[in-house]
């Protein structure tokens, strides 16, 4: 497993239900004991197959469909959380 030990930012714990959920999402698909909520997916080694499966897990786990530019646009758990709640409260 890879730590967090060389990432600039210091660690920021997740603050609400969806960066808990996302956080846990990223451990998983990425391999890693520690992510926090302004950690960038690059900079913790996050490639094009681990977007895959985080954005599946997304949609597993909290059942938002979240399409991959989303998380390049959102890269981190902090952003990512508000693209994911902007989704849900749109109208389908």
């Amino acid at each position: 497993m890879r730590h967090h030990l060389l990432l600039p930012r210091p660690y920021t714990a997740p603050r609400n239900k969806i960066e808990e959920t996302l956080e846990e999402i990223w451990r998983a698909a990425l391999n890693i004991d520690c992510v926090g909520v302004e950690d960038d997916f690059t900079d913790l080694g996050g490639d094009s197959f681990d977007a895959e499966v985080i954005v599946t897990m997304i949609e597993e786990k909290l059942g938002v469909h979240t399409p991959l530019s989303t998380l390049a646009r959102a890269p981190t758990v902090a952003a990512l959380a508000e693209a994911v709640q902007r989704i849900q409260k749109k109208p389908r």
